[in-house]
């Protein structure tokens, strides 16, 4: 605990040097769409985690119902989808 400090600033600088590279050495539309796909995949998966989540660990009288779960379910297959058609397109016109 004591050297979290140092460890917490590297990873930062790291991230840093990183995030400067990247911008420096490709085109910014290239890393926003990548960016963004990424995002897309994490909301989907984020989705469905919750889902999960609340199902298994939460008692049942603290479960969402149903609206919240066909919400959940319908929102990660919408980024999901949304993601996966992006990361197509996107491969496809870098060939």
């Amino acid at each position: 605990p004591k050297h979290i400090k140092t460890v917490y600033f590297t990873v930062l600088l790291c991230y840093i040097a990183l995030g400067l590279f990247l911008l420096s050495a490709s085109e910014p539309l290239a890393l926003l769409t990548i960016a963004t796909n990424i995002m897309n995949f994490a909301l989907g998966f984020s989705c469905f985690h919750t889902l999960v989540v609340n199902m298994t660990l939460l008692p049942k009288p603290l479960r969402p119902g149903w609206v919240a779960r066909i919400g959940l379910t319908l929102a990660g297959v919408f980024f999901l989808t949304l993601a996966i058609i992006t990361a197509i397109e996107t491969i496809r016109s870098w060939s």
